[in-house]
C-alpha cells in the first residue's frame, strides 16, 4: 500500500468513526430524552446499572478480540491465509467457551450486588433486566470476532457502517417496546440490536478473508497461547478498566440514589460520544503502528507526535465547548436546568480532555504490544478510584463519588503520557509546537470564564447564538493553523 492510499484509508476510517459517533450520540441523545420523561431518571438509573455491572462478564474475553486487531493485522501483512483462518476459528470458539462459563456465575454475582445497593422496590425490575444485558454481552462479544477483522484490515469504515444503522434499529425499536413493556422494551431492542450487529458482522468480515470455511476444525492451539499471551495481559487492563464504570455507579447509588445515577448516565454517555469523535480515530492507528514497528522506533515516534498534536487541536475545542455549553445542554435534554447533570458533565468533560489526550499513548502501546504499562496505570485508577470514592463519597455524598473518578480519571491518564514518552524517549517540548500551547492556553482561559459564568446562567435563544459565535470565532482560526493537521488531510488528498 502506497503512502498515499495508506492516508487515504486513515482519513476515511477517521471520517466514518466521527459519523458514527455523531449518529449514536444523536440516537442517545432522543433515546434519554424519551426515557426520562417516560420513565424516570430513577429507572433509567437501573438500566446504568444492571448494563454497567453485567459488563463485568467481559472477563470471559480474555482481551481475546483486541488481540485479534492486531493478529489479524499481521496475518494480512504476510499474507498467510490459512492462518487467518485459524486464527478466526480458534478466537470465536474459544469467546463462545469461556463466555457461556462465566456468564452463569455473572448473573449471580451481579444479583447479588444489586440486591445489596438497589432500593427494594426496584430490586425486581432490575434482575428482570439482568438476563438480556448479559445476553447482549454474549452477542456482541461474538460479533466483536468480525469486527476485530475489519479492524484488521484497516476497514473500520465498514464497522463503523454496521454500528450506525443498528443505532438507528436500537431507537426505533425502543419507541416502539417501551410504551408497552417499559424498561424492559429498551432491553428487547438492545438484544435485537446485537444480532444485526453479529449478522452483519459475520458475512462482511469473512468476506475479506481468502478461502474462508465456516464448517471446517480450525482450532490451532499455538494461536489460542498467542492470543491468550497477547489478550491476557490486555485483559488485565480490560478487568480494571471495567471496575471503572460498575464501582462508580455502584458507589454513587449507594451515596447518592438511583437518580443520581440517571443522570451521571447521561453526562457520561454526552462526554464518552465526544471522547469518542476523537479516540475511534486514534484506534484506527493500531494496525498502522503495528506496521510502522517493523520499519524502526523513528517511525512509531513520528507517528506519535503527530497524533498528539493533531489529537490536542480538536480536543481542546470539543471539551470546551462541552463545558461552556453545559447549560444549554441541560435545557435542551432534560428540560430545564439540572445541577445533578450538570455537576458530573463539568467533572467528566475536564477529566476527559486528559484522557482524550493519553489516547495516542494508549493505542501506540496496544499496536507496538506494550500492554506491562497499560496494566500498572490501570491498576492504580482502579484501586484510587475505589478508596477515594469511598472516602470523598462519605463525607461529600454523590459530589464526592463524581470528584473522586474525575481525580483518578485525570491523575491516570497523565501517567500514561508521562510513562509511555520516557519509553518512547520524547518530551512535551519536542510534540507541542507555540501554537498547540497558545491553544491549551486560550481553552484554559476559555474552560475557567464559562465555568464562572454558569452560576449565572439565564437561557435565552440570543445568549445561545452569541455564545455558539463567540466559540467558532475564537477556536476554528486556530484548530485550522495547525500544521500537522494541514499536512496529513493534504497527503489524504
Amino acid at each position: 500500500m502506497d503512502n498515499s492510499s495508506g492516508h487515504k484509508r486513515i482519513l476515511l476510517n477517521a471520517a466514518s468513526a466521527a459519523i458514527q459517533v455523531i449518529v449514536v450520540g444523536l440516537m442517545y441523545f432522543f433515546l434519554y430524552r424519551y426515557l426520562i420523561k417516560t420513565l424516570g431518571p430513577s429507572q433509567l438509573g437501573i438500566w446504568a446499572l444492571v448494563v454497567s455491572t453485567s459488563s463485568i462478564a467481559n472477563l470471559a474475553n480474555f482481551g481475546i478480540t483486541s488481540g485479534l486487531v492486531k493478529f489479524v493485522a499481521d496475518y494480512k501483512e504476510v499474507g498467510d491465509s490459512e492462518k487467518m483462518n485459524k486464527l478466526i476459528f480458534t478466537a470465536f470458539l474459544s469467546i463462545i467457551f469461556f463466555f457461556v462459563i462465566l456468564i452463569l456465575l455473572g448473573y449471580l454475582g451481579v444479583g447479588f450486588l444489586i440486591r445489596q445497593i438497589i432500593d427494594k422496590q426496584y430490586i425486581a425490575l432490575a434482575l428482570k433486566v439482568l438476563p438480556y444485558s448479559l445476553l447482549c454481552l454474549f452477542i456482541n462479544e461474538i460479533a466483536g470476532v468480525y469486527t476485530s477483522i475489519l479492524e484488521g484490515f484497516q476497514k473500520n469504515y465498514l464497522r463503523n457502517i454496521i454500528y450506525i444503522c443498528s443505532s438507528v434499529v436500537f431507537l426505533a425499536l425502543s419507541y416502539l417496546l417501551v410504551p408497552k413493556y417499559g424498561l424492559l422494551g429498551v432491553t428487547y431492542a438492545q438484544v435485537i440490536q446485537s444480532v444485526v450487529i453479529f449478522i452483519s458482522a459475520f458475512f462482511t468480515g469473512i468476506y475479506l478473508i481468502t478461502d474462508f470455511t465456516l464448517f471446517k476444525w480450525n482450532w490451532d492451539r499455538v494461536i489460542f497461547k498467542q492470543l491468550i499471551s497477547y489478550g491476557s495481559r490486555f485483559q488485565a487492563v480490560s478487568v480494571l478498566q471495567m471496575l471503572y464504570e460498575p464501582a462508580t455507579k455502584a458507589l454513587l447509588t449507594r451515596f447518592g440514589g438511583l437518580p443520581a445515577v440517571g443522570y451521571y448516565e447521561m453526562a457520561s454517555r454526552l462526554i464518552n460520544q465526544v471522547r469518542a469523535l476523537i479516540v475511534n480515530a486514534n484506534q484506527v492507528m493500531i494496525p498502522v503502528v503495528a506496521r510502522a514497528s517493523h520499519k524502526g522506533m523513528d517511525e512509531v515516534r513520528r507517528l506519535y507526535e503527530r497524533t498528539m498534536s493533531v489529537t490536542l487541536f480538536v480536543n481542546a475545542p470539543l471539551i470546551c465547548a462541552v463545558i461552556s455549553f453545559s447549560s444549554f445542554i441541560s435545557f435542551f435534554w432534560i428540560g430545564h436546568i439540572e445541577p445533578a447533570f450538570i455537576f458530573p458533565l463539568i467533572v467528566l468533560s475536564i477529566a476527559m480532555f486528559f484522557n482524550v489526550m493519553c489516547g495516542p499513548a494508549y493505542y501506540s502501546s496496544l499496536g507496538q504490544g506494550k500492554l506491562n504499562l497499560l496494566v500498572f496505570v490501570s491498576l492504580f485508577m482502579a484501586l484510587t478510584n475505589l478508596g477515594l470514592g469511598l472516602i470523598l463519597g462519605y463525607f461529600f455524598k454523590g459530589h464526592g463519588v463524581i470528584l473522586s473518578w474525575g481525580i483518578t480519571f485525570t491523575a491516570g491518564s497523565v501517567l500514561l503520557i508521562i510513562l509511555y514518552q520516557r519509553d518512547l524517549i520524547v518530551g512535551f517540548g519536542r510534540i507541542f509546537s507555540r501554537t498547540d500551547l497558545f491553544l491549551m492556553f486560550v481553552a484554559t482561559l476559555y474552560t475557567i470564564v464559562a465555568i464562572l459564568l454558569e452560576r449565572n446562567f439565564r437561557y435565552s435563544n440570543q445568549a445561545f447564538f452569541l455564545a455558539v459565535a463567540i466559540f467558532l470565532l475564537i477556536f476554528i482560526p486556530l484548530i485550522l493553523s495547525n500544521h500537522n493537521l494541514k499536512t496529513f488531510l493534504k497527503k489524504s488528498t
